[in-house]
């Protein structure tokens, strides 16, 4: 029904309904943009680095616990964001930004409640992996190897039972035996 609709309408239509759209919500201003245009790297990880901040913050703060002490958040529109990066061929933007949601989750296990973020903490892990399925040039594998190899000084995880150790060190592995042309 919507693509009925859709496809009754002007190009010119279609183009100010989107401009007029997005200048209202930023989620969908943020889909437009990750999927149609090339990305400035800076701002890409600033932006992800507040967007991680703000679906987190609630983590530390324990009065805004429901009633059995768990922490309310949700990063599925950021992973949902990697994952688009990811299927765009942006490797590196797309480990970067991983990455950056996998650190503030370690830095975060001391507040969580049951395991809930020990679990976000495995699915990111299962997002980097696929990533590194995805990678094909050398450049990005050598990139993602030497993210591993500083994933693997963190202490901040460790501290709380979190071993992932073995997942980037086969990450590394297997980007460091990449030896396609760009």
């Amino acid at each position: 029904m919507l693509e009925e609709l859709l496809k009754e309408q002007s190009k010119e239509k279609l183009i100010d309904f989107i401009l007029d759209y997005s200048g209202h919500n930023d989620r969908f201003y943020n889909a437009v943009e990750v999927r149609f245009a090339c990305p400035d790297y800076g701002a890409e990880l600033q932006k992800m680095q507040r967007e991680i901040e703000i679906a987190l913050e609630s983590v530390t703060d324990y009065r805004s616990r429901n009633a059995w002490g768990d922490a309310n958040y949700n990063v599925d529109h950021i992973i949902e964001e990697i994952e688009e990066r990811r299927n765009q061929g942006r490797i590196r933007l797309a480990f970067s930004e991983a990455e950056m949601l996998y650190i503030k989750l370690i830095e975060s296990l001391e507040y969580q409640g049951e395991c809930e973020i020990s679990d976000e903490t495995e699915n990111v892990i299962r997002l980097m992996c696929s990533i590194v399925n995805n990678t094909i040039f050398t450049a990005d594998g050598d990139f993602i190897n030497e993210r591993c190899r500083y994933l693997l000084t963190l202490d901040e995880g460790k501290n709380y039972g979190v071993d992932h150790d073995a997942h980037f060190i086969n990450m590394a592995k297997k980007c460091s035996a990449l030896k396609r042309p760009e």
